[in-house]
């Protein structure tokens, strides 16, 4: 049996996960999710509800669920995103405030 990899993508509106066979190069299971819209402030903050590790720790759940006995064949994973964005985090990684996102100009000049 080959292995799977399972791929992870945050994006603004929405993320994803697949599982790949990497040696048929085929997706064999999926899950998606829609993420909060991010909030546009005046004076050019852009901010999100830093949901991203919940979201993708279930869309993981839900693929792992589809795939089964097969959930153990998973070699690697791999995450992505569309662009830079900034969640502030205590000591422990737990989220404390909203991701800024890419678009967010608050602070500049």
């Amino acid at each position: 049996m080959t292995p799977l990899t399972l791929g992870i993508d945050l994006a603004t509106a929405s993320a994803r996960c697949v599982a790949l066979d990497t040696g048929m190069g085929s997706v064999v299971a999926r899950s998606d999710s829609a993420l909060s819209p991010p909030e546009r402030q005046s004076g050019g903050g852009s901010r999100q509800a830093a949901t991203y590790a919940p979201v993708a720790l279930e869309l993981v759940r839900q693929v792992c669920q589809q795939l089964g006995p097969d959930a153990a064949r998973v070699a690697a994973v791999s995450v992505t995103g569309t662009s830079g964005a900034v969640v502030p985090v205590d000591p422990d990684g737990v989220a404390v405030g909203a991701a800024r996102l890419y678009a967010d100009t608050a602070g500049g000049e």
